[in-house]
């Protein structure tokens, strides 16, 4: 392959890069407008004037559902069960890149170099 075919190659990145880019930030701004539509929603539907489940609209059901998630109410309790149990199946093992930066070497890590293409100005 030659560098001509690299250039081009690297030119229909960028551009495909671009319009991911051009995507997410319209993707962005759907969400937060939908967000805010479905909390508009939902108050409406709450309130106690209208304390409705939900309506219909043609052939959909818009409806309230409700979940409980779990949240740590108590750090140092819930940590103390953890290790005093070995219930690290509680936690989702993802590492913070800036904390381990900060600690510099961290027993049982090691490195893995990745790769990806920079873009800047020539």
């Amino acid at each position: 392959m030659n560098i001509a075919e690299v250039k081009k190659l690297a030119k229909q990145w960028r551009e495909l890069k671009q319009l991911r880019m051009d995507a997410d930030k319209e993707a962005a701004v759907l969400k937060k407008d939908e967000t805010a539509l479905q909390a508009r929603i939902i108050a409406i539907l709450q309130a106690p004037e209208v304390n409705l489940d939900g309506v219909t609209v043609g052939d959909r059901q818009i409806g309230i559902t409700e979940t409980e998630v779990p949240v740590i109410e108590d750090y140092p309790r819930f940590a103390k069960y953890v290790m005093e149990e070995g219930a690290l199946d509680l936690l989702q093992l993802r590492l913070s890149i800036g904390a381990v930066r900060e600690r510099g070497e961290v027993p049982g890590l090691g490195k893995v170099t990745t790769h990806k293409l920079s873009d800047k100005k020539a």
